[in-house]
């Protein structure tokens, strides 16, 4: 996560975040491992009421056949 992604995640765990706050993009970089910000864009749908992202576990190698 970036410094300011780190900021926003400990404001989010403070309940901190404004409820004026409508809309807000997350990220994950290629070399990031996508699940401390997928957690963080849970707790912010969760400040909403809305549901989690759904998670998957694939298996297998990528490529094609």
């Amino acid at each position: 996560m970036t410094r300011t992604g780190d900021a926003f995640g400990v404001a989010a765990g403070a309940g901190a975040v404004p409820r004026s706050l409508s809309a807000a993009a997350v990220r994950v970089h290629r070399d990031q491992d996508p699940l401390p910000v997928t957690d963080l864009a849970d707790g912010l749908l969760a400040l909403r009421g809305r549901p989690p992202i759904a998670r998957a576990a694939l298996e297998g190698a990528p490529g094609l056949p």
